[in-house]
């Protein structure tokens, strides 16, 4: 299921990206094109950021359930 929804909103994203691109290119010149590729080429790096902050929590979360009941989690 993961790999699935990852080869279907790759493809997506790469396309929102091209057309994104291009109208800024078409309508605006160079610099705001030049702005477009660069936040959407740092929103990958968030997303991760943002996938670890959930990872850490859900770890913190399960440690804590876990030392309620007397388990020691190394």
């Amino acid at each position: 299921m993961r790999t699935f929804l990852f080869m279907l909103l790759l493809p997506v994203f790469f396309v929102i990206f091209i057309i994104l691109t291009v109208y800024a290119f078409m309508h605006y010149g160079i610099l705001p094109t030049f702005f477009v590729i660069l936040g959407l080429s740092i929103l990958p790096f968030l997303m991760r950021e943002v996938r670890e902050a959930i990872r850490k929590r859900r770890k913190n979360e399960f440690e804590a359930e876990a030392e309620k009941y007397g388990i020691k989690v190394y």
